[in-house]
């Protein structure tokens, strides 16, 4: 009886970590889009900055002084490790954008899940089956039909997209070790100080001084991001990473969404048939895992 009902609790607990990941991939498309309308008039840099330092504000007046005790991380290695692993996936996405199509950067960020359930074994100990391979790799079709990239030579911008979902698979396993031994809000009050403060270092060189309306889209893209990050941590703690992972191609529902009834970009056939195939892994996997 105590093992059924141990076996009935993980089995929900994994599904909550599903389901969470699908919002905190909601909450980033959300970012995504109003970052698109702010980097019409501000420095991409600016944009990262609102980001990271809007959530270390949020963090340092709301949430410090009601729980002090995330600032004493029990692992400061991991978690700053993590947090250094953040920033450096943002800079080399950032710079991927400027250097590349966008479609092609999403192209090759789908590897990411792959490269994610690769390190599980070795790194996490994290037994990977056959119904997370099958769903992954089935979620890749249907994402490339979404995406549809265009053929391209190995440029710089390769390169740095190739070293973001590098840089973003190590994050989410250092996510997962992080999680055994502190709180999904010391993990991300720590990754908001060292990426905040890095982000100052910055800032100067690419300061231009915002409008009433520029200093609302800064906070707004600050105060969603860090609830898409808190989503995204209590993710991982919830359940294992290869079976957390692919709900992360549901940002590519959210955002074909979003093109449609805000900037009027109709999707074509393949992408209606490439979200339809990664709605229907997901879902998949949702009621295989949390029943």
């Amino acid at each position: 009886m105590t093992t059924l009902h141990t076996t009935v609790r993980a089995d929900a607990s994994a599904a909550q970590g599903m389901a969470l990941m699908t919002l905190s991939m909601l909450l980033f498309v959300s970012v995504d889009t109003m970052a698109r309308y702010l980097t019409q008039d501000y420095p991409v840099l600016m944009v990262v900055w609102a980001r990271f330092f809007v959530h270390l504000a949020l963090m340092l007046v709301f949430i410090l002084p009601r729980m002090p005790a995330i600032a004493r991380p029990k692992n400061p290695t991991v978690i700053y490790a993590r947090a250094l692993l953040v920033f450096i996936t943002t800079a080399l996405a950032v710079a991927a954008f400027q250097l590349m199509p966008v479609a092609d950067f999403h192209a090759i960020s789908l590897i990411s899940p792959m490269v994610v359930t690769a390190l599980c074994a070795p790194m996490l100990g994290e037994r990977v089956g056959r119904t997370a391979w099958g769903c992954i790799a089935v979620a890749c079709i249907g994402a490339a039909l979404v995406v549809k990239p265009g053929l391209s030579t190995l440029g710089l911008g390769t390169l740095f997209a190739l070293g973001s979902v590098g840089t973003f698979a190590l994050g989410a396993i250092f996510t997962r070790i992080a999680n055994r031994h502190d709180t999904p809000m010391t993990v991300l009050f720590h990754t908001a100080l060292l990426c905040g403060v890095l982000s100052c270092a910055v800032l100067p060189f690419v300061w231009v001084t915002p409008d009433l309306d520029g200093w609302v889209m800064i906070f707004a893209i600050g105060l969603v991001s860090s609830l898409a990050q808190y989503c995204s941590v209590k993710a991982f703690a919830a359940g294992p990473a290869a079976l957390i992972m692919p709900f992360n191609y549901t940002g590519l529902l959210w955002a074909t969404l979003a093109g449609l009834l805000i900037f009027g970009e109709y999707p074509d056939h393949l992408t209606i048939l490439g979200a339809m195939i990664i709605a229907a892994c997901a879902a998949y996997m949702y009621v295989r895992e949390g029943r």
